[in-house]
């Protein structure tokens, strides 16, 4: 028996003419249907088909569909077949937002960065969350919170109506109880005031105390500093280190030498052409990439010879302090150690592990020729 069906209409407005053509070839009427399907301009009718829909091209009920596709129950070979083959000739999709509904989950991680363009520094510990959870069936989600109190606040609420199962944070708020989110929470970069969830970070102090050792070590005594305005942890642990150190020596802390402003290129030239003609400074420590890309850039159009001239320590986690002109000494961060640690941990708290856990992680050392 041969049934033949053609649907032919016009969608309004638009224009839009789509044509779906079902040929059903009945082999043995009662169960055994093949259908062959051709689709003009599908994409839009390729949101509309079912399970539904699916379960009655291949003379299924919806249960077996729904056991074929997720795998939850024995379907023999040939239904399965069947049904996959009908899958994709149409070009059907799960309806995540109903199964999600169903199982009161949605397999979504939401992460909130101070910026989505954050570049390479939160790009690796990105690309390390993400190939964790993926591998569990998870997605991201992602907002930014432009160092903003009240815009991190927004960006929780607008992931938490998307019910995501949990959030990975770099905080804008350094007062705030992540503990109150009702749903996992994981921070990164830059630790809290007080610890109530978990969070994995870099030894900011450790490093900065072992960086200027190196400096010092090498003959430096009038060490300056570029830095941001200190406003969080990452920030405000490396300057301590950095006085701390100097103390430690018996070394002045000179205002002179200190350079606090915004994480720009334009800055970071700004200061360098202020240490380098305007102060006695021997060396300078560099606190931020984009203030590092400034300040080299300054020296090398202006005759300022590294390290002759200037010493030059940098917290640049780029792959280029390897390339430049001469190779940078500075301090490489685990950004994506931070990321793995930040993923695991917050899949355990979803199989119902409670238990919070703080790391500093330590950086290592990259022995340029700026020094």
């Amino acid at each position: 028996m041969l049934l033949n069906f053609a649907v032919s209409r016009e969608l309004r407005p638009g224009g839009i003419d789509t044509r779906l053509n079902l040929c059903y070839h009945n082999f043995a009427f009662h169960r055994n249907v093949c259908a062959i399907v051709f689709f003009e301009r599908f994409d839009i009718m390729k949101e509309r088909i079912s399970i539904t829909d699916i379960a009655r091209l291949a003379g299924v009920s919806s249960s077996t569909v729904s056991h074929v596709l997720n795998q939850t129950r024995y379907v023999s070979p040939e239904i399965t077949e069947r049904v996959m083959k009908i899958v994709a000739d149409t070009g059907y999709h799960k309806n995540r937002l109903a199964c999600s509904l169903r199982q009161k989950r949605t397999n979504t991680i939401g992460i909130i960065l101070p910026s989505l363009n954050a570049g390479t520094y939160y790009g690796k510990s990105l690309e390390a969350i993400e190939k964790e959870l993926s591998a569990h069936g998870y997605n991201l989600i992602m907002k930014a919170s432009s160092n903003n109190p009240q815009a991190e606040k927004d960006a929780i609420e607008y992931l938490l109506s998307w019910k995501v199962d949990g959030i990975i944070i770099v905080l804008s708020d350094n007062g705030y109880d992540y503990s109150q989110v009702p749903c996992p929470v994981v921070l990164i970069d830059r630790a809290p005031e007080k610890q109530t969830v978990s969070g994995f970070y870099i030894d900011n102090y450790t490093i900065t105390c072992q960086v200027m050792e190196q400096m010092l070590q090498k003959g430096y005594r009038k060490i300056a500093l570029i830095s941001p305005t200190p406003q969080f942890a990452p920030t405000m642990h490396r300057i301590q280190g950095y006085q701390d150190t100097l103390a430690k020596h018996g070394l002045p802390l000179r205002q002179e030498h200190i350079c606090y402003g915004v994480a720009t290129i334009d800055d970071g030239r700004q200061f360098a052409q202020r240490i380098a003609h305007n102060t006695d400074a021997d060396a300078v420590l560099i606190l931020s990439s984009p203030m590092t890309v400034g300040a080299m850039s300054y020296c090398n159009e202006n005759g300022v010879r590294i390290p002759q001239d200037l010493g030059v320590m940098t917290f640049a986690d780029y792959d280029w302090i390897r390339l430049s002109n001469p190779q940078l000494c500075g301090v490489i961060q685990p950004n994506r150690l931070i990321g793995e640690c930040a993923a695991r941990q917050i899949y355990r708290q979803l199989q119902g592990n409670k238990e919070i856990v703080t790391q500093f992680l330590p950086c290592q050392y990259f022995e340029g020729k700026s020094l």
